[in-house]
């Protein structure tokens, strides 16, 4: 898979930024379900809610929503409780002291840390004034708190901002779209260079919309080429021209410093289809990042081909797409669409078939005449499952619009027990054959394993998903009772039953490879050494090194020991003249005898045998033991005369 990296606030989410759960594993054929939405008043002058943002603003853990406004200076900030419902608001203006009566209107919103305190900080589009509108968060213990507004000159009518560090200096920077039939420049899509203590620099022209009398309502920034630079994605639409008015995504590749390529635009198939929305993310599960348009009426999809391309969208003409969000909403790891449908006061969720594909959408229906016109999907209960949060138009209500909260009550399907366990013994570990019990529709994405009967349970890591797996660092000689079980997201399967397995040390080849060397140092009477004693009964293979030393007394060897040796042997039997000795410790008559140390370093184990001997004939046998069983030995015949050199091969 490609490197992906990840705007630092707006990525995924249209309208606000949608906190993604990782939510248990469902059947693909179950419906994802939701509860009757739980609706808070927004109060007047929030008559159009239409954009707003989901995020931990506070501090306490919780996600909270700030939600702004088309028709009034202030936003709002609901925090949340932690179990899915929201407490009473905390409402800051954003008029501008500097220009009473103005209209500064935080339309839609982004969010991330714009002055690098470690606060999630808001970044409106305003509407009226055409200022953007920078919130700094100031809350602290729990407490919700934001500074004086900043306001960041923009392009006419701006549209729904995003935030990323577009030229890596590890601050936060501005796309901005615009958007109003074409008057001025509210065509163009512009860049600001974040300064770290939430202002921002001069604005520069990204790219103009090039359809007639159009402009943009969204963007995006990922990296969709996947060479480390964030890009710029968004959506542009027609509103001159004549009909059928067809929108484009446009993409320009980012360098990484602020500059960008050349733009490229791929249309829209179907006929008005004008992108309101935008949303970005891997919906096939090839690893490239796609596009998903939210249309006047319908839904486009745009399959990425992982350079930056995209190929021309299929359409879903039944979706009214003016709202938005993708997720996994069924918990089937695959993602998933909710649009809010304005004229017909309900919310579609589209199940997706994690190749690019969709389900028909089904409808949770709303009070009439709500008109729901904002949208974000999130875990707002804790519970793995992302839910929904949506906004309604006040329809002349004196208590302005109404933020929604639909919980998730989609129930995890069941992981049958894999059966068939085959333990196979390893040195340290263990490999079990498995036949992976039925998922119900429901994609495994790890297995876990306990050793003691189901006592505790280990995660494998990296995730194994196909039989056999592989248990390491277990003890040689201790007897395991395994089980496993699949696990999903948040969903555990049923257990196996046991399996017995006890780790030893794998059998070997025999060892057949002749001893080999001379002594160079003795011409006259080069001392070969004969075969290495055949030992077809040795499990294991041992290398050693041997060497004489000036003195003539002492023969030092050098090897790495197998894989499982507690102690390593050497034991010198010989011819030895009447005069000469072996020696180790004390003097003893052609036989000398010692324990080589083993130690290892960066995983890798040698050992090193020092033997005192006298001039003579002698047998060198060198023997690595697991406690008392025999691992590998090596056996060779030599001659010490003067100062020899030897290599031993066993």
């Amino acid at each position: 898979m490609n490197r992906r990296r990840q705007a630092l606030a707006k990525y995924v989410l249209p309208l606000g930024v949608v906190g993604l759960a990782s939510a248990p594993a469902l059947a693909t054929s179950a419906p994802a379900s939701f509860a009757p939405g739980v609706s808070y008043n927004l109060g007047a002058g929030f008559a159009s809610p239409a954009g707003f943002a989901v995020q931990d603003l506070n501090g306490d853990s919780h996600l909270d929503v700030a939600i702004g406004s088309s028709n009034s200076n202030a936003f709002s900030v609901f925090p949340g409780v932690g179990n899915g419902t929201l407490s009473t608001a905390t409402t800051v203006s954003t008029s501008n002291a500097a220009a009473p009566g103005a209209a500064y209107r935080p339309r839609t919103v982004a969010t991330g840390d714009l002055n690098n305190d470690g606060r999630v900080d808001l970044y409106f589009a305003g509407y009226g004034a055409n200022d953007n509108i920078a919130s700094l968060n100031q809350s602290s213990g729990g407490v919700l708190g934001f500074g004086t507004p900043t306001y960041i000159s923009a392009v006419q009518a701006p549209a729904t901002p995003a935030l990323g560090d577009l030229n890596e200096d590890g601050t936060l920077d501005v796309v901005q779209p615009g958007y109003n039939g074409g008057a001025g420049n509210a065509n163009t899509v512009l860049t600001r260079m974040g300064n770290g203590d939430g202002t921002f620099g001069a604005s520069s022209p990204l790219f103009t919309n090039p359809l007639p009398g159009g402009g943009s309502q969204d963007a995006a920034i990922a990296d969709v080429n996947g060479d480390g630079n964030l890009d710029v994605i968004a959506a542009v639409n027609a509103i001159g021209g004549s009909s059928p008015r067809q929108g484009a995504v446009m993409t320009a590749l980012g360098n990484g410093d602020g500059t960008f390529q050349m733009p490229a635009s791929v249309s829209l198939t179907g006929s008005n289809n004008n992108p309101a929305t935008l949303v970005v993310s891997d919906i096939n599960g090839d690893g490239d990042l796609d596009v998903l348009t939210g249309n006047n009426a319908s839904v486009s999809t745009l399959l990425g081909d992982g350079t930056g391309a995209f190929a021309t969208g299929t359409v879903n003409a039944s979706l009214d797409g003016y709202s938005l969000a993708a997720a996994d909403l069924n918990g089937d790891g695959f993602i998933d669409l909710a649009t809010a449908d304005w004229y017909g006061d309900s919310v579609n969720v589209v199940l997706g078939n994690g190749d690019g594909t969709f389900d028909p959408p089904s409808s949770i229906a709303m009070p009439t005449s709500s008109n729901p016109y904002g949208l974000a999907l999130a875990d707002m209960n804790g519970d793995g499952l992302n839910d929904i949060v949506v906004g309604t138009y006040a329809g002349g209500s004196p208590s302005g619009g109404t933020l929604s909260v639909m919980l998730n009550t989609s129930v995890a399907a069941a992981l049958a027990a894999p059966t068939a366990l085959v333990a196979t013994p390893g040195n340290n570990s263990a490999s079990i054959a498995f036949t992976a019990g039925a998922n119900n529709g429901s994609p495994i994405t790890n297995y876990e394993y306990s050793t003691n009967g189901g006592s505790t349970w280990t995660a494998f890591s990296p995730s194994q998903t196909t039989s056999p797996v592989t248990i390491t660092g277990l003890t040689n000689g201790i007897t395991y009772q395994v089980k496993l079980h699949a696990i999903s997201g948040a969903s555990t399967g049923a257990a196996s039953s046991a399996v017995s397995v006890t780790p030893a040390i794998a059998p070997a080849g025999p060892n057949t490879e002749p001893a080999t060397g001379t002594s160079p140092s003795d011409a006259s009477d080069p001392t070969p050494l004969g075969a290495a004693t055949p030992a077809s009964t040795v499990p294991g293979r041992l290398t050693i090194r041997t060497r004489r030393t000036a003195s003539g007394r002492t023969l030092i060897s050098t090897g790495r020991s197998p894989a499982g040796a507690t102690r390593v042997v050497q034991t010198a039997t010989g011819e030895a003249s009447s005069t000469a000795h072996a020696f180790f410790g004390a003097w003893a008559t052609a036989r000398a005898q010692t324990s080589c140390p083993i130690s290892t370093t960066s995983g890798r184990s040698t050992f090193t045998c020092t033997l005192h001997l006298a001039p003579g004939r002698w047998t060198v046998t060198t023997k690595a033991l697991s406690g008392s069983s025999l691992l590998a030995r090596s056996t060779a015949r030599l001659r010490v005369k003067a100062v020899a050199r030897i290599s031993v091969t066993g």
